[in-house]
């Protein structure tokens, strides 16, 4: 199993395949999040559109560096959008190290839990958890769940921090 890893991870074609994949279900599911308070009344229009626009760019990345561009115009059009839907907090801009208030602090601490469940999930597995395809791989750092938590981070921390 880590050799087939570390053979996706070094074929530049198949590590593109596989963080295309990460970042198209990242997007679906933030996507789903706001078509949820969209149909509840919350104007999430302008983000959604634009959510939709950076998808439509995602299979016409030719490298992994302009695919982690366009996740991060995803994700900030995605949290452009808690505004609309979190009444009594502000969150103004995405801020970390440290979170500058209360939503940003959430969404901080929620992420770590999220990853750190994915780390542990990877712990049963046989894949390396430090060979990743969406973030580079560093030393002492578990990339592979940074990768995994994308996709579950608007499922498990988002939603639990909008209701």
């Amino acid at each position: 199993m880590q050799v087939e890893q570390t053979k996706s991870y070094l074929s530049d074609k198949k590590r593109l395949v596989i963080a295309q994949t990460l970042v198209s279900g990242a997007a679906f599911n933030m996507g789903r999040n706001l078509k949820y308070y969209q149909s509840r009344g919350k104007d999430v229009s302008e983000a959604l559109a634009r959510i939709e626009e950076y998808t439509q760019q995602i299979v016409l990345c030719k490298r992994v560096d302009e695919l982690m561009g366009i996740e991060g115009n995803i994700r900030q059009a995605y949290y452009s959008a808690f505004g609309a839907i979190i009444n009594d907090f502000e969150m103004g801009n995405r801020s970390k190290q440290p979170p500058q208030n209360e939503v940003n602090a959430l969404i901080s601490f929620g992420n770590m839990m999220c990853y750190t469940v994915c780390l542990s999930q990877i712990y049963h597995t046989q894949l390396n958890p430090t060979i990743s395809f969406l973030h580079e791989p560093g030393v002492r750092r578990y990339s592979l769940a940074l990768d995994l938590s994308e996709i579950f981070k608007p499922l498990l921390v988002d939603r639990t921090i909008l209701s």
